[in-house]
C-alpha cells in the first residue's frame, strides 16, 4: 500500500463521504467524477484505497478501504498487492490493525494461506492466518485465547455482518508459533506453495520461505490437483525411503 498523490486524494475524500465502507458500481460514480473516472479508480486500486469488491455480470463492484485503516497499513507497509478477491480486502485490514495493535512489536509477520491466498475461495472459505511472534505461551491454549477474543471485537463482528449479506461466510483461523518454531514440516511446505505475506517487516517469512523453496526444488516435490480445490503433495519419496526435512 501507498500514499496517493494529492489529486487522487480528494477523489478519495469525495467517494467516502458518499459511499464510506459501502459498494458502488461505476455509473454510481461516474457523473460525479467525470470523463476520467476509470482513470481515478484504476489509481485508487493501485494504492490499495479501493478494491473489486465483486463482479455482477460485467459490472464491478467497488468498495473503499477505510481512512483510518488506510493510513494505518501504509505505515506499518502491509500488502494487500496480490489479492485479486478484492472482497476479503476489509477483512483482512481490519484483523490486521486489531493484530498488530494488540500485539505490537511481539507480532513479527503474518502471513495468508489456502484458497483466499489461492485467490479461488469460495463463499464459505475460511481464512488462514498464519502469524510468526517473537514470543508465546507454552500452552496452545493461552495462545488462541487472546486471538480467539479479538475475533469477537465489534469491528470484526460489524465486517462480517456486512460480508454475510453478499452471501460470504468466512471464518478467521490462527495458526500463532513463535519465530523459533518456524520449521521445514510437511505443513510449512504445503502452505508455501500460495502463502502470501501481509506483514513481514523483518523478512522473516521471505527468508523462511527461500529455505522451503530450496528444499521443494532439492527434493522434487510438487502439488498435485485432484480438481480445481483438492490436492495433495507428492514428496518424491522412493519405496523405502525415509523422508527427513
Amino acid at each position: 500500500m501507498k500514499w496517493m498523490a494529492k489529486w487522487i486524494g480528494k477523489v478519495y475524500c469525495t467517494l467516502w463521504a458518499e459511499f464510506k465502507e459501502n459498494t458502488f458500481f461505476f455509473n454510481d460514480v461516474k457523473e460525479k467524477l467525470g470523463k476520467y473516472t476509470l482513470n481515478y479508480l484504476s489509481e485508487l486500486k493501485k494504492a490499495q484505497a479501493l478494491f473489486i469488491f465483486e463482479r455482477r455480470s460485467k459490472k464491478r463492484v467497488y468498495r473503499l478501504v477505510s481512512p483510518d485503516i488506510f493510513a494505518y497499513s501504509i505505515s506499518q507497509n502491509a500488502n494487500l498487492g496480490w489479492l485479486k478477491q478484492g472482497v476479503y480486502a476489509n477483512l483482512i485490514l481490519k484483523v490486521f490493525m486489531l493484530l498488530k495493535d494488540k500485539f505490537n512489536q511481539n507480532l513479527q509477520s503474518i502471513g495468508v494461506y489456502g484458497s483466499i491466498a489461492r485467490n479461488t475461495a469460495k463463499k464459505e472459505s475460511d481464512l488462514d492466518l498464519l502469524l510468526i511472534f517473537q514470543e508465546l505461551p507454552q500452552n496452545i491454549d493461552e495462545r488462541l485465547h487472546e486471538l480467539v477474543e479479538l475475533k469477537k471485537s465489534k469491528n470484526i463482528q460489524e465486517e462480517l455482518i456486512f460480508l454475510n449479506k453478499y452471501n460470504v461466510f468466512p471464518r478467521i483461523n490462527f495458526n500463532p508459533l513463535k519465530k523459533s518454531e518456524l520449521a521445514v514440516s510437511f505443513f510449512t511446505i504445503d502452505i508455501s506453495f500460495d502463502l502470501q505475506t501481509i506483514f513481514d517487516e523483518s523478512k522473516i517469512l521471505e527468508n523462511f520461505l527461500l529455505i522451503i523453496h530450496k528444499k521443494i526444488e532439492e527434493r522434487g516435490i510438487i502439488r498435485k490437483y485432484i480438481d480445481k480445490e483438492r490436492y495433495y503433495l507428492d514428496l518424491n519419496i522412493n519405496f523405502g525411503e525415509i523422508f527427513e526435512f
